[in-house]
C-alpha cells in the first residue's frame, strides 16, 4: 500500500509528466480496490507510523481537483484497516457483546442524546481538533474564530482538542493560552494514542467537529475516518477536499467559482471575508512603513549587503515551501531575468533548510530553454536564486518587509493565506494570479476585504490582481523599477489594511452558528 500512493515531492518539470504520475497512482489506487476480500491483508493497527501518503502534495500539482483520487485513497485505507471506521484499534477494542448493540451503536447513541439536549437548549457544542494551535497559519486563522465563538456561551459551547498542546507543550505559546483561556473546554490529548484521542473526542459529546487543517496532518486525517461527532467539517487551513466520506462539510471562501462543489467530496459551503476574525499582531512593522519609509530602504541595503548582493538588487520574495513552486510559474523567473539585471528571487520557507530541494528547483529552471538558448548556467541561476530559512516567523516577516514585491504563486498560491496577508499587514505588495481552486484565490479574498479587489481600485495603476502571465510579470518589472509607483502601491495597501483586521466578529459568529445549526438539524434528520 505504501508503494501504491507514493507521490513526487516536488513538482516534476512538466505538465505532461506529472498528468503521467497521477495516472499512475489512480490505477495503482484502482488495483488495489479491485483486489478480492481473500486478496485483502488487513491490519487494524494505527496506521501512522508507516509513512502512508494522505494525498497532500496533489494539491499542489495545480488540477482544477483531486478529488476523484483522494476518494479512492480513502476507500484503500479504510479497506486496508476497517478500524479507521470506528476509531478503535488494535490493542484497545472493546468487546461488542459488553456494548449493547455493538461499538458504533453505543457511541452513536451517546452522541445522538447529547445532540439532542444540545437541540433542545439551543446551545450547540462546537468542537475543534487541531495540532497546530500556536503561531503559525493555522492557528492564527483558528484564533478570532476561538475568540468569537466563546464569547457567545449561551448559544454555543466551545470545546478544544488539542493533540500535543497544553502547559507543558512547546506548542503552549501566548497564541495557544489565549484560545485555551478564552474556551469553555479545552482537552489536551497526545500524538502517541491515536485511540486516546478518539474517545476523548467522543467523551466530548460533540454536536459539529471542525478539523481546520484536515490533510496536512496524519493523526487528523485518520481520525476524520470515523464518526467522532454527528456532523464533521473541514476548513481551508488546508484548502484541498478530503475525500472522506465521513467528513460532511467543507467550509470554504465566497471567492469559490460557480460549479466548485465538483471538486469536493463535501458538500461545499462558503463564508464571507475569510469566516473568521483577524487579530492584528503586526502594527509595529505597519507603522514603521507608513512614518518611516527610509528605513525600510535601510534595511533592505543591510539585508543584500548580508547576503552578498548588490545594495540596488531587486528582491522578489516568494514566502512559499519549495514544493508548491509549480513548473508554470518558472515562466515568471525567466521572462524577468531577461530583462531584469538586478533581479534576485527570495525564497522563503520557514519548514526548513532542504538543500535537495533547492538544487531540483533550481535545475528545473535552468533546464528551461527561452529563445533556443539557455539563460543561465546551475551556479549563475543559484546567484540569482537565494533560499532563507528564517528561525520564526518575526524574521520571515523582516523579510517580507524588504521585499520589493512578494510573489503569491500561481496555480496553487502556495497553499495558504497566511504570507499574503502578513504581506499586505505591513504595506508590501502582493501580485497574484487567481486560479479556478480556492489554494489559488486566497490572496484575491484578501484583496477582496480590503476592497481592492476591483479593475480600478489602484487608481491610474495596474491592478495587483492580474489574469495573464504577461500582466503578472509587467507588473512586477513596474514595481521594482519605478520606486514612486511601488510607494503608490504601499501607500493605497497602507490605507486600506485595517479592513483587514476591522471588527467582523457578530457576522463571522452568525454565519457560524446558522450554519452549525442546519448542519446538525439536517444530521439528525438523516438518522
Amino acid at each position: 500500500v505504501r508503494l501504491a500512493v507514493v507521490l513526487p515531492r516536488i513538482m516534476p518539470a512538466s505538465k505532461d509528466e506529472l498528468v503521467e504520475l497521477r495516472s499512475d497512482l489512480d490505477q495503482r489506487l484502482a488495483g488495489l480496490l479491485a483486489l478480492a476480500d481473500g486478496e485483502v491483508q488487513v491490519d487494524n493497527a494505527p496506521p501512522l507510523f508507516f509513512g502512508f501518503s494522505l494525498g497532500y502534495h496533489l494539491l499542489f500539482h495545480g488540477f482544477d481537483s483531486s478529488v476523484a483520487i483522494k476518494t479512492k485513497l480513502h476507500r484503500v485505507y479504510l479497506r486496508m484497516c476497517p478500524a479507521l471506521r470506528q476509531g478503535f484499534f488494535v490493542g484497545s477494542l472493546p468487546d461488542p457483546a459488553k456494548q449493547g448493540g455493538g461499538r458504533g451503536a453505543a457511541v452513536a447513541a451517546a452522541v445522538r442524546t447529547e445532540r439532542d439536549v444540545s437541540i433542545h437548549k439551543k446551545v450547540l457544542r462546537f468542537g475543534l481538533l487541531t495540532r497546530f494551535l500556536s503561531n503559525n497559519a493555522v492557528g492564527v486563522l483558528c484564533r478570532g474564530l476561538v475568540k468569537v465563538l466563546a464569547a457567545h456561551p449561551a448559544e454555543m459551547t466551545l470545546v478544544l482538542v488539542l493533540i500535543d498542546g497544553g502547559p507543558h507543550s512547546s506548542q503552549y505559546d501566548e497564541l495557544q493560552q489565549a484560545a485555551v483561556a478564552a474556551a469553555a473546554e479545552s482537552v489536551f490529548v497526545s500524538s502517541a494514542d491515536l485511540n486516546g484521542i478518539a474517545a476523548a473526542v467522543r467523551e466530548a459529546a460533540l454536536d459539529l467537529l471542525l478539523f481546520p487543517e484536515l490533510g496536512l496532518d496524519p493523526l487528523t486525517y485518520f481520525l476524520s475516518f470515523a464518526r467522532l461527532a454527528p456532523v464533521q467539517v473541514a476548513w481551508f487551513g488546508h484548502p484541498d477536499s478530503s475525500g472522506v466520506d465521513t467528513v460532511d462539510y467543507f467550509a470554504s471562501l465566497d471567492v469559490e467559482v460557480p460549479g466548485a462543489q465538483k471538486g469536493y467530496s463535501e458538500r461545499l459551503v462558503t463564508f464571507s471575508d475569510l469566516g473568521t476574525q483577524l487579530l492584528d499582531s503586526y502594527s509595529e512593522l505597519h507603522l514603521l512603513h507608513k512614518r518611516q519609509p527610509r528605513t525600510v530602504l535601510l534595511d533592505r541595503a543591510k539585508l543584500s549587503e548580508a547576503w552578498s548582493l548588490p545594495k540596488s538588487a531587486h528582491l522578489y520574495v516568494i514566502p512559499h515551501s519549495l514544493c508548491k513552486i509549480h513548473s508554470q510559474f518558472d515562466d515568471v523567473f525567466r521572462r524577468i531575468l531577461r530583462v531584469d539585471q538586478l533581479a534576485y528571487f527570495v525564497f522563503v520557507d520557514i519548514s526548513g533548510n532542504r538543500p535537495s530541494w533547492q538544487r531540483l528547483l533550481v535545475q528545473r529552471v535552468v533546464a528551461s530553454v527561452t529563445d533556443g538558448q539557455r539563460l543561465f548556467g546551475f551556479e549563475e541561476m543559484l546567484q540569482r536564486m537565494r533560499f532563507v530559512t528564517p528561525e520564526d516567523h518575526t524574521r520571515a516577516i523582516e523579510v517580507l518587509h524588504v521585499a520589493h514585491v512578494v510573489f503569491d504563486p500561481f496555480p496553487v498560491g502556495g497553499g495558504s493565506y497566511h504570507p499574503s496577508l502578513e504581506a499586505l499587514a505591513i504595506g508590501v505588495p502582493v501580485i497574484t494570479l487567481p486560479t479556478p481552486i480556492l489554494s489559488g484565490r486566497l490572496t484575491l479574498a484578501l484583496y477582496r476585504i480590503m476592497g481592492l479587489d476591483r479593475a480600478d481600485s489602484f487608481q491610474n495603476s495596474s491592478s495587483l490582481i492580474v489574469s495573464t502571465i504577461n500582466e503578472y510579470v509587467t507588473v512586477a518589472l513596474q514595481i521594482t523599477h519605478q520606486p514612486l509607483l511601488r510607494s503608490h502601491y504601499c501607500s493605497l495597501i497602507l490605507q486600506q489594511r485595517y479592513k483587514l483586521f476591522q471588527n467582523r466578529s457578530e457576522r463571522v459568529f452568525r454565519e457560524w452558528r446558522d450554519f452549525a445549526m442546519s448542519a446538525v438539524v439536517n444530521a439528525s434528520r438523516d438518522q
